[in-house]
């Protein structure tokens, strides 16, 4: 028995687990399996929105049981901070990897670990500490079968503190590594939209063509170019606008000799309040330079089961609540999103003072603050 017992420690030594590690780690897995589709299985938009809301509803209890418990853990620091990760709590991920990574810095999972301490600090918008982190993975460990991850990371990381140039430059590299990885294709995408936000236009179309001759049938491609194309195109007129929310607004016609930015969004959606919140901010800075700024929406509920005069006056307060001063069209359905090419909301569109659209802003800005200062350079530019 006692040689039983000796086996048993010298294998725990071996793969590092202690007890409460491998109760973690048991913890874990049933998590994660909540998010594991079957085969061929299909799941609706609600009943994906309820698998998301159990599997968080799991992730937080599992944060609950453990937190209290860190100082039990050994290699599951790991496997905790990739919960906080999971849970969107970067600040309570990044001392679990930290933990980790000084406690093994010789481990097999070492370099997972470090890269997951990059990212966090991108997901907690610390662009510095992301950037160190990255930086030293990559000068200490430049044969890395992981260098090409740290580097899109960092690429990612320079291009939030403005360093565009760089960041293209990383991403160019991670792109010709010739490693089998998702983060390949999307490394020559990333480029291609931060030029366009950018405002290199340019380069970015002729990446673009480039690409999509080399993948012909890639959807997102063609959405892709699709927004590029708007880029200097006249700005089509508003169509069958039902109402208008705080005042008055404009056309396209009345707004020639300044500059528009118009912004597509529901009010449903968290995305599209913070997006409006910053948009509004925006405004404040902006409007006495001749800048004006629209919002534009439709009736999202059902007109048989709320009123168009109930819907309005929910918009309303919405707005107000969250300081939305600027004027909002609303329509009765999507055909100014098609006019537009919006695919998704948030949608910006910034019309220059010749009616022309001089940029174009896809999704939120959420976590993505260079999004928004290369928007505002962009009504710089288009001033």
């Amino acid at each position: 028995m006692k040689i039983l017992i000796a086996m048993c420690l010298v294998v725990a030594t071996v793969w590092g687990q202690t007890p409460a590690d491998e109760r973690l780690q048991d913890d874990f897995d049933k998590v994660m399996a909540l998010m594991k589709a079957g085969d061929g299985e299909q799941l609706d938009e609600e009943a994906a929105k309820a698998r998301a809301q159990r599997f968080r509803a799991a992730l937080d209890a599992l944060l609950t049981r453990w937190q209290p418990k860190e100082s039990t853990l050994d290699m599951g620091r790991l496997t905790l901070g990739r919960a906080y990760t999971l849970a969107g709590r970067p600040a309570e991920a990044i001392p679990n990897f930290r933990a980790f990574i000084e406690s093994h810095p010789n481990s097999a999972d070492t370099e997972e670990a470090i890269i997951s301490l990059g990212t966090a600090y991108l997901d907690g918008r610390d662009w510095g500490n992301a950037g160190r982190v990255l930086s030293e993975f990559l000068t200490s460990r430049p044969s890395s079968d992981r260098a090409h991850v740290a580097e899109y990371y960092l690429a990612i990381a320079r291009h939030q503190q403005g360093a565009l140039d760089e960041s293209i430059s990383r991403l160019d590299r991670v792109a010709g590594s010739g490693r089998e990885s998702p983060l390949i294709a999307d490394a020559s995408i990333k480029a291609i939209e931060f030029l366009r936000d950018g405002g290199r236009v340019e380069e970015a179309r002729v990446r673009l063509e480039k690409l999509r001759s080399e993948h012909s049938e890639a959807p997102y491609l063609d959405a892709l170019n699709e927004q590029l194309n708007w880029i200097g195109k006249p700005a089509p007129e508003f169509i069958g606008l039902d109402s208008w929310v705080n005042g008055e607004g404009t056309s396209i016609k009345e707004s020639t000799g300044r500059v528009l930015v118009i912004n597509f969004f529901a009010d449903k959606y968290d995305a599209c309040r913070l997006e409006l919140e910053a948009l509004q901010l925006m405004s404040q800075d902006l409007s006495a330079q001749g800048v004006g700024f629209l919002g534009l929406t439709k009736f999202y509920r059902p007109l048989e089961k709320v009123s168009k005069d109930a819907q309005l006056k929910n918009l309303e307060t919405f707005l107000a609540k969250r300081g939305v001063t600027f004027p909002v069209g609303v329509a009765q359905d999507f055909a100014n999103l098609k006019a537009y090419g919006v695919r998704g909301i948030p949608h910006t569109v910034v019309v220059d003072k010749s009616g022309v659209i001089a940029h174009v802003k896809v999704g939120s800005s959420r976590r993505n603050e260079r999004a928004l200062a290369d928007l505002a350079n962009a009504i710089k530019r288009a001033l």
